[in-house]
């Protein structure tokens, strides 16, 4: 079944902004990111949104720690989406979200978010229609479908990749499906990618998880959000910290989930 991206992304954007207003995009690129990272984490997938708030945020919790075990390399930079919940207006925003993943489910984003976010940059797409009414944010990322097609040569195997202002990670679409082409696993690959916009950068992290680049466990990616000019030595050693600080709270020697 060929679903329309762009018609449920303007329906999540659009389903925000009448809850919320054109603000507070950490809040529902939250829930929806921990929906669509919820099959990959073998979470079974709720029929109806929980019936309040508490259990709510109690499920939201479940997913970012098993993304955390799951990721570790990339866990820092989705604060973006587990600080919210402790915010000063944190009563009207947790309302909203929980209203949010109500409207979702009961409009069949939820059920589709699979295919919707199967090679392709739904997430950054919602994203993009969040920002817009304050911001221009350039490219709408559902374009991406048009990019032209990348070209790999079968002589000279790719080991690493290094891209700097990638975004959420639309521009990488024709490079996947290249290397799909050559039969070639993106997590047998070292990925060294930077976007200074943290938000952004947070959305790139789950599509990673999303199209199977991010391995398991391992560090095969690096994403920054720095501007030193040595802007990987920078992230290995803020990851380096963040990673330390996580196996304080979380057992990373246990199984992958």
């Amino acid at each position: 079944m060929t679903v329309n991206s762009t018609a449920f992304a303007d329906a999540v954007a659009n389903q925000w902004h009448d809850l919320y207003g054109p603000s507070r995009a950490e809040v529902p690129m939250s829930v929806l990111t921990a929906a669509a990272l919820r099959s990959r984490l073998d979470l079974s997938t709720p029929q109806h949104a929980p019936d309040g708030v508490g259990a709510f945020l109690s499920a939201q919790r479940r997913v970012w720690e098993r993304a955390a075990q799951r990721w570790p390399h990339l866990y820092h930079h989705w604060d973006q989406y587990t600080d919210w919940p402790a915010w000063p207006d944190r009563e009207h925003t947790t309302s909203a979200a929980l209203e949010l993943a109500r409207r979702l489910t009961a409009t069949g984003v939820i059920d589709y978010l699979d295919d919707l976010t199967h090679r392709r940059d739904f997430l950054g797409g919602v994203l993009y229609r969040l920002r817009a009414p304050l911001a221009s944010t350039g490219r709408d990322p559902l374009e991406a479908a048009t990019m032209r097609p990348v070209h790999l040569d079968r002589d000279r195997p790719v080991r690493s990749i290094t891209l700097e202002r990638t975004g959420t990670g639309h521009g990488l679409l024709p490079l996947l499906a290249a290397l799909h082409e050559h039969g070639v696993d993106p997590r047998d690959l070292a990925w060294q990618l930077r976007e200074i916009d943290q938000f952004q950068a947070a959305v790139l992290c789950t599509n990673l998880a999303c199209w199977d680049v991010a391995a398991p466990r391992g560090a095969n990616v690096l994403v920054a959000t720095g501007q030193d000019d040595d802007w990987i030595q920078a992230e290995r050693e803020e990851r380096a910290e963040s990673l330390q600080t996580l196996s304080m709270v979380t057992d990373l020697s246990g199984p992958c989930p």
